[in-house]
C-alpha cells in the first residue's frame, strides 16, 4: 500500500484505506473501490489531497500509523474548532470547549 495525490490517482487503481472527508462523517469512499474519473474529481471537490492504493509496486507493504485514529480525530476536531473559533470575533477557546 503507499500514499498518492489525488490528482496523480489513475483510473482503475484500487483504494487501500477508507478515505474520509472529515472524522464525524461516514467515510467517501470505502476500501477496495476502484477509482473513476468521476470519484476522482469527487474526492478533489471535497478537498482530499491524498489517498492510499493498493498495486504491484506496493504489494505486501502495510504502513504504520504513528497515531490511532482517535487521536487522530480529537486532534481534527480541535484543529477545526480553533480555526473557526479564531475567524469569529471575539471567541475564547476554553479546554472544556475542545
Amino acid at each position: 500500500m503507499r500514499k498518492v495525490l489525488v490528482d496523480q490517482l489513475r483510473t482503475g487503481d484500487r483504494l487501500g484505506r477508507d478515505v474520509h472527508s472529515s472524522p464525524d462523517v461516514p467515510p467517501l469512499l470505502r476500501a477496495g473501490v476502484r477509482v473513476s474519473e468521476s470519484y476522482r474529481y469527487s474526492l478533489e471537490r471535497a478537498g482530499v489531497a491524498a489517498v492510499w492504493i493498493d498495486d504491484g509496486i506496493s504489494e505486501g507493504i502495510e504502513p504504520l500509523e504513528v497515531l490511532d485514529v482517535d487521536t487522530k480525530r480529537q486532534a481534527t476536531r480541535s484543529a477545526t474548532f480553533r480555526a473557526r473559533c479564531r475567524a469569529a470575533a471575539n471567541c475564547r477557546v476554553t479546554r472544556s470547549a475542545i
